[in-house]
């Protein structure tokens, strides 16, 4: 009996990590007898972040109210623990690209200020931890506006207060923290879904900016506004954040959670396959079966498919991926990569029929021996 488990991330916009599981579940059952399949759900942060921590049972589903990054009210949820000390959130649901349409993106205006309306609910109601899945943002303000919505003021050279978004992170001139006594003792995680630094050449703004809806200006103007915040993260704050690998998440949204929350950094693909169980359930597996929906050298910055293998080789594992579009330019890790593009054609959409690509793809592993 061979055990396959299948372990993937979302196909953005396409399929998410469930509907992928299923699609190869059926293909996979055109073979009768043989293998004894796991599949398992995986998020590295971004969308489908919190659906992944609820199927594991130890939290409740709540409700809130906040503002979109561009000011508008929405109604988001996020999880709390049975005893309400614990919770988790996903930025992609509160100041997510997935929010509007691609004609909308903007992020030189758009700000954060929902993700900290939330934080403050959430603490008000008594939790003392809060993991936050950093990922599919649609800003790139260093979190300074959920800093600006739980207490923190942005001066310009005039001393005037702004609300800071990308746009205007170059006009700061000095952060004034909360005073003491309106602090929260709260132990924040930030967990990232790549390993960028804050400003730079693989910074959140030159690589993550334009698909937000920057032009090449715009993207200027958000690094140099990057640049800046660095600076007074270390002048007005004593935190020096531009190296830390994840700072550039989000839209620089680590480093935020670095400097104004005094949280901690970690890879969203680690604790996912920590918090989901990977870890027990890769030990009985033969057979790794992962997808994304774009496999690049890019992916090799935090993303889960490449996290998955590693982890997978780590114990001996044998690992396929199902990508959307393969781009990956290296001949480790995985040992066949099957891309939805190819086996569309240059006549068809791949993505139109994602689900029915990978259950045919699935089929195609048998007749090329996957079991052996």
């Amino acid at each position: 009996m061979i055990t396959i488990l299948i372990a993937p991330d979302k196909f953005k916009s396409t399929l998410s990590a469930n509907e992928f599981c299923k699609a190869v579940e059926k293909g996979l059952s055109h073979l009768a007898t043989g293998f004894s399949i796991i599949s398992l759900p995986l998020s590295d942060g971004g969308e489908g972040f919190l659906e992944v921590m609820a199927k594991t049972g130890n939290y409740i589903l709540m409700n809130a109210q906040v503002k979109d990054p561009l000011g508008r009210q929405i109604r988001t949820e996020y999880l709390s623990s049975h005893d309400g000390k614990r919770a988790v959130i996903e930025t992609a649901r509160v100041i997510g690209l997935q929010l509007f349409s691609k004609q909308e993106y903007n992020c030189l205006i758009m700000n954060t200020y929902g993700l900290g309306q939330l934080i403050y609910q959430i603490y008000k109601q008594g939790a003392e931890e809060i993991d936050i899945g950093i990922g599919g943002t649609a800003t790139t303000d260093a979190g300074a506006g959920m800093a600006y919505a739980l207490g923190f003021k942005f001066l310009d050279k005039n001393n005037r207060v702004i609300l800071p978004s990308g746009i205007n992170l170059r006009q700061v001139r000095r952060i004034i923290p909360p005073v003491k006594a309106e602090k929260m003792l709260l132990k924040i995680k930030g967990l990232c879904d790549v390993s960028n630094p804050m400003y730079g050449e693989n910074g959140a703004a030159l690589v993550f900016a334009r698909q937000k809806g920057a032009d090449d200006e715009g993207v200027r103007i958000l690094d140099e506004g990057l640049q800046n915040m660095a600076f007074l993260m270390v002048k007005e704050l004593g935190i020096d954040v531009k190296n830390v690998p994840g700072s550039g998440a989000g839209g620089a949204l680590g480093a935020g959670i670095l400097a104004f929350l005094g949280g901690s950094l970690h890879s969203g693909a680690t604790y996912i396959m920590e918090e989901s169980g990977f870890n027990k359930y890769i030990q009985d597996a033969d057979l790794v079966i992962t997808g994304e929906g774009q496999l690049d050298e890019q992916s090799r910055n935090g993303k889960l498919c490449v996290a998955v293998c590693l982890k997978s080789r780590e114990f001996g594992k044998r690992v396929i991926a199902i990508v959307g579009s393969n781009r990956w330019a290296g001949t480790d890790c995985f040992e066949l990569i099957y891309s939805l593009e190819e086996a569309a054609g240059n006549d068809h959409d791949p993505y139109k029929d994602a689900a029915l690509l990978v259950e045919k793809i699935a089929t195609k592993m048998l007749g090329n021996g996957i079991s052996k």
